[in-house]
C-alpha cells in the first residue's frame, strides 16, 4: 500500500508546488471560525499547472470560482502519486469520503460503498 506525503499551502504560495503528478484537495474556511471544508478534489499529471488553472480568471466551475473569489480562506493540499492509475483510483476514494460539494462528476472508476466494520472486526485495543 502506498502511504501518501502530504503537504499544503495557500495562496499566492503555489511556486513551492511541484510541477510533478499527483492529486490534490481544495478546501475553504470562513475566517470567523477556521473550520476547513472539502469543496474539491483532483488529480493531474502537472500539480502546479492544475491548481494555479484552479485560481485562474479561466477556471471554468463557477461555485469554486465564487469561493475564490469571495475571498475564503483557502488551503491546498497535495501529494504526488506517480501512476495514473493510483491518482484515478485515489481521487476517487477522496470524493467518496468528502463528497465534494464542487465536484461536478465523479472520477472514473468504480463506485465506493462506504460501510463500516462490525465491532467483532474491529482491532482491539
Amino acid at each position: 500500500m502506498k502511504v501518501l506525503k502530504w503537504k499544503k499551502t495557500a495562496p499566492p504560495n503555489f511556486d513551492r508546488i511541484p510541477e510533478k503528478a499527483g492529486i490534490y484537495i481544495l478546501s475553504t474556511s470562513q475566517k470567523e471560525n477556521y473550520e476547513y471544508e472539502v469543496k474539491y478534489v483532483g488529480q493531474a499529471s502537472d500539480l502546479k499547472a492544475r491548481i494555479n488553472e484552479h485560481f485562474s480568471r479561466n477556471e471554468k466551475n463557477k461555485e469554486l470560482k465564487a469561493h475564490i473569489d469571495e475571498q475564503y480562506i483557502m488551503k491546498v493540499n497535495y501529494s504526488e502519486v506517480d501512476s495514473q492509475s493510483d491518482r484515478e483510483g485515489m481521487e476517487l476514494y477522496m470524493y467518496n469520503l468528502y463528497e465534494p460539494p464542487y465536484n461536478h462528476k465523479v472520477p472514473p472508476g468504480q463506485v465506493v460503498v462506504k460501510c463500516t466494520l462490525p465491532a467483532a472486526l474491529k482491532k482491539r485495543s
